[in-house]
This record gives structure tokens, C-alpha cells and sequence, in this order.
């Protein structure tokens, strides 16, 4: 019986193609592909109702379980608990915020007909990144608001709103109003981490701090807010949340508490600085503090190394002014603490400026009353400009130092500089090796300087020398007060440990010139010939051109034995050369 090997042949190869296509999509179907969740969601993030953070890494989240496949916003998760499947749709609303409504878990592993089980009223998740940095909150202003926690509105006494001088914390000062329920009187400090736009609402997620605040479920609060503007006022309508998630925020008139804010006008807008106070930055004497004036001369920014944050006054209200001097009335934020402070300017010199500033007072109208403010005070500020120029020295010529006394080391100098004036005897110079400009020794330090020359290498320098070193410094600035005369300089090179910038004062007599010195500021209680780094009395020698003296008793006994000397080899060698009599003598 004949064999038919083709046809039974064909028939094998079918079945196994049917077979292989069959397991190949059941694989398919069984494993689909992988997927790696975004980089910027890798962190740690918090949960509401969560115990611990919930940890994002390329593959998996948390307590949800791994990636499995994802179209587009829309990711299949397996749980490792159950072993079932749930689609999560997830938006990144902003860098420090996810949000997220899922399915319930189930058998099918499709990630089409898992996501299609997803309702409309799906509860939306929210997760607030761990580690996220502040970023600046959407109301840079002060606002009086009132409140609602569902009961009647809290109008009276209005609550109000400020900015920090960190532009990313806000302070809500909540007052209890006598006649409505759950009300009291409260402060509650914001810092904003998140904010974005969705469809005609904007939304704010910060981190509060206050006294009830007792874990993050407490402090992690979501806003929804509008801005209003009716010709003549502005502000914004907000609402927040009742836990720490953005549930239910879908317009500003729901929430677990509703406010409205309106603008509080202290912008400054009528209220300008002088404008010699304006332009660049401005550096205190010691260097610590740095005044900037922003927003149109309307702003001072007060930034200290000794002080916790920078301060800022808001020009309130003009007091008083003459040609080179004026005072104000200031609304002054330090951190989220506010209140009002008298600023009386002085304008010294083109690059040199002082400031006395009275105390903080809650009411603005007695700021500049004698009680807050003292006009006659001492206590001044001394500022250079940033962009100071040389400008030529007062009181040009060459002086010699009178008296005596030892000059102290670099040490002392700057225990001296921070005492403000310590008192030193006449004619020393402390600190003689901190700017040196010519031969610098050990032998140099404790040696009294000798002599001063004001612009006479250049008209804008002014150098003080000892018998083996010299410091250089440039004039920036002078004025003239009681009598006495004062200026601020730069060492023309300085070490890393030497003053940054020194006020002389000065006092002139007819062929006198007494000098102390502060690297703080420039103090009338200075005493000059005794206080400070520099403690001089000199004499007048003669204008810069003139030739100094030189036949002092030292010299002319030291001219004497070099002529001996001489006279002494000529008659031994024989030699009586007139020229040799010209050259020693």
C-alpha cells in the first residue's frame, strides 16, 4: 500500500505552527512587557493614611507593587501581596507632587480591560515629595481675610496674611471672632512647595507649622485659589482641604474651610528712598552686612552674617528730609516677624552713606516718636558702595609722629578692631605688619610708625610707614561734623586676616594732626591720637613736594665717625684725593 508522507507531513508542520502561535500569545498575554517608572518620581515620598513613606523606584511603588506596562499616563501594577492587577492613571501636577485614582485590584492582567474599569468619581490620591525644596508662594504681599470652617464667617476682627522675608513662607494670623463657632486665635507659619494651574483653578500645597501640629499628617495642608479684582481692591478666594490631600478641592467655595483675602496695601508705591541711596549694593564698614535697595527705591534688603536671615524694610510713609538727610517710617520683616521701624539716612560723600535705625514698635505712627527713636543717637551704620572710586585724600602733606609707644602684632590688632577703639599710647600703630607694602620682617612688628603722608604718591592714597614697612590705603569718602574730620579707606592689598576697610578720624590743628581709626564704623566716640587701629599724633613736615629733614643727631653723629673713618684711610694710604672728602660728605 503506497505512502502519502506529503500530505501527513503538511499536516504535523500545521499543527505544530497552530500550537507554537497558540503559546506564543498566551506568553504574550501572560508577561507583558516591562516598564520603568520615570526618573523624576524615583524618591520618597508621603502619603496620607501611610505609616512610613512611600519609596518610588524605577520599577515599583511601594505598597502598590511593580510596573508591569504603561500607555502613557496610564500603568499596569501587579500586587506582590495578592497577586492581582490594578491600573493607576498618575500625574506629576508639579516636580514635588503626584496624583493618582486606581482601580480595584483584579484577575485579568490586561492592562486595556484593567484601566477601563476606572470610574469618573474615583477617589484622587495624593503624594507630597519627602525632600522637596520650598519654591516662592503666590501671595508676595500682606492681605487682611476673613474665614469660614463651615459654621458662619469670622469677619471681625479680620485675620490677616503676611510674607516672610523668604518669599517661599507666609504667616496666617487667624483671630477668633466671639460670636462664631470654631473659631480662636491662632498663627500659623506656610512653607509653600507646590503650586499649578488646572483648568481655571490654581492650587498650593504647603507644609504648616503650628501649635496642634503633632506628625506630617497634621502639617501637609492643599489649597485651591482664585484671584478677584473689582476695580478698586484685589485679593484672592481660597479654600482648603480637611486632611493632607487635595480631596475634594474642586472650587473655591468648598473645603473644610473657606477664606477670602484682600490686598493690604504696603507696597511702598507712594513711598520712595532717596535717590542717593539707590544703585549698587552697599557693604557695611566690617563687611558683615550687605543693604540692597530693590522694587524702585522702595525696598531696603538688610543681609548680616550675624543674623538669622536677611531683614527688609518697606518705605511706609516720608518724616522728614533735609539736602543730604531724610527719614522714614518703614514696615520691617525679619523672617515671618513684622512690624514698624524709624530710618533716619545720612548721605556722607558719594560712596559713603549712614543709617540710624530706631526700635520696632507693633504701630506705625510712633515709630519716629522720641520713645522709639532718638535723631542725636551715636549708634550709626557706616556703608561704602560696591562700586566706590578713589577720590582724593583730605589734609595733603607729609607728618611726623610724635611720642612713643610700641606697636602690637597683628593679634592684638584685631582684638583691638573688635573692641571698637581700645586705647593705645600716642603715636602707635597697631597692626603694623597687617597691609604691608614694603619689607616685611619679624623685626618689623612692634615698631612704632614714624611718619604720614597723604596724597603724596597719589593724590587719592594715604600711607603711614615705619622704619621697614609702609601701608598703603585709598581714600573713598570724607565729611566733616563737630569739628572733626572723617574718612573711610581700603587697604590697597590686604591679607586674608588684615581689616577690609578703616573710618579715620580726624582732628587738625595749625601744624597738627591727630588720628584714630575703627574697622567697625565710624564712631564719634573715637578719641583721635588714642583709639583704634591706627592711634596717631603728627606734625606737619611740609606739602608733599617739599624735602623731608634729614640731619637729625643720629645722622650727624653718624656722618661724623664715616668722615673720621675716611680721613683716617687717606692719611694711612696716603691718598688725599678731594673727591673722596665730596663723596663721604
Amino acid at each position: 500500500m503506497p505512502i502519502k508522507p506529503r500530505r501527513n507531513c503538511k499536516m504535523m508542520v500545521r499543527a505544530v505552527t497552530q500550537t507554537t502561535l497558540l503559546f506564543l500569545a498566551a506568553y504574550a498575554h501572560a508577561a507583558p512587557t516591562k516598564c520603568f517608572l520615570p526618573e523624576e518620581w524615583r524618591d520618597h515620598w508621603f502619603h496620607s493614611g501611610m505609616g512610613s513613606p512611600v519609596v518610588i523606584d524605577d520599577r515599583g511603588i511601594g505598597f502598590k507593587g511593580l510596573c508591569l506596562k504603561n500607555d502613557g499616563d496610564r500603568y499596569l501594577i501587579k500586587s506582590e501581596m495578592y497577586g492581582c492587577y490594578r491600573c493607576l492613571v498618575i500625574h506629576q501636577q508639579h516636580y514635588n507632587v503626584l496624583q493618582y485614582k486606581e482601580t480595584y485590584c483584579d484577575v485579568n492582567n490586561s492592562l486595556e480591560y484593567v484601566c477601563s474599569l476606572l470610574t469618573g468619581d474615583a477617589q484622587l490620591h495624593s503624594m507630597f515629595r519627602l525632600s522637596a525644596s520650598p519654591v516662592p508662594c503666590p501671595f508676595p504681599h500682606t492681605y487682611t481675610f476673613t474665614y469660614s470652617r463651615g459654621h458662619a464667617e469670622c469677619t471681625y476682627p479680620l485675620s490677616t496674611v503676611d510674607s516672610c522675608t523668604e518669599d517661599w513662607r507666609i504667616l496666617f494670623r487667624y483671630q477668633a471672632c466671639p460670636d462664631v463657632q470654631g473659631t480662636e486665635s491662632t498663627t500659623e507659619e506656610l512653607m509653600c512647595l507646590a503650586s499649578w494651574k488646572e483648568g481655571s483653578n490654581r492650587y498650593l500645597v504647603g507644609k504648616s507649622d503650628h501649635s496642634l501640629a503633632t506628625s506630617d499628617e497634621d502639617r501637609y495642608q492643599c489649597f485651591v485659589y482664585k484671584a478677584w479684582n473689582n476695580g478698586s481692591s484685589s485679593g484672592f478666594q481660597m479654600a482648603q482641604s480637611g486632611d493632607a490631600t487635595c480631596n475634594a478641592l474642586y472650587s473655591v467655595t468648598g473645603g473644610s474651610m473657606t477664606l477670602m483675602l484682600k490686598k493690604v496695601d504696603t507696597s511702598g508705591s507712594k513711598c520712595r528712598f532717596p535717590v542717593w541711596v539707590g544703585g549698587p549694593r552697599w557693604h557695611s564698614l566690617d563687611g558683615r552686612t550687605v543693604l540692597h535697595v530693590t522694587r524702585r527705591n522702595s525696598t531696603l534688603k538688610l543681609t548680616s552674617h550675624s543674623s538669622s536671615g536677611p531683614v527688609t524694610h518697606a518705605c511706609l510713609e516720608h518724616y522728614a528730609n533735609t539736602k543730604h538727610s531724610a527719614t522714614y517710617v518703614t514696615r520691617v520683616i525679619h523672617g515671618c516677624t513684622s512690624g514698624y521701624q524709624c530710618v533716619h539716612m545720612l548721605e556722607r560723600d558719594d560712596h559713603v552713606l549712614e543709617i540710624i535705625m530706631g526700635k520696632v514698635t507693633p504701630v506705625s505712627s510712633a515709630a519716629c516718636n522720641p520713645q522709639y527713636f532718638d535723631p542725636y543717637s551715636t549708634n550709626f551704620t557706616t556703608f561704602v558702595s560696591s562700586s566706590a572710586e578713589s577720590l582724593k585724600c583730605p589734609g595733603m602733606g607729609r607728618y611726623e609722629v610724635v611720642g612713643s609707644g610700641v606697636a602690637s602684632d597683628m593679634t592684638a590688632a584685631a582684638s583691638t578692631s573688635r573692641s571698637n577703639g581700645a586705647a593705645s599710647a600716642s603715636g602707635t600703630v597697631i597692626g603694623a605688619g597687617d597691609v604691608s607694602l614694603g619689607r616685611h620682617t619679624s623685626e618689623c612688628d612692634g615698631l612704632p610708625y614714624t611718619s604720614l603722608a597723604v596724597g603724596c604718591s597719589t593724590t587719592d592714597t594715604l600711607v603711614v610707614s615705619n622704619r621697614c614697612s609702609s601701608i598703603e590705603y585709598s581714600c573713598h569718602g570724607s565729611w566733616e561734623e563737630g569739628g572733626r574730620q572723617y574718612l573711610v579707606v581700603t587697604p590697597t592689598s590686604r591679607s586674608s586676616k588684615g581689616v577690609r576697610r578703616l573710618c579715620l578720624v580726624l582732628d587738625h590743628g595749625s601744624a597738627v594732626l591727630s588720628l584714630a581709626s575703627s574697622s567697625l564704623s565710624c564712631s564719634r566716640d573715637l578719641m583721635p591720637g588714642l583709639h583704634g587701629l591706627i592711634a596717631l599724633n603728627t606734625t606737619s613736615i611740609g606739602a608733599c613736594g617739599t624735602t623731608q629733614p634729614t640731619n637729625t643727631g643720629r645722622e650727624l653723629v653718624a656722618s661724623s665717625r664715616l668722615l673720621l673713618l675716611v680721613l683716617v684711610l687717606a692719611a694711612t694710604t696716603g691718598v688725599t684725593s678731594p673727591t673722596v672728602l665730596v663723596m663721604c660728605c
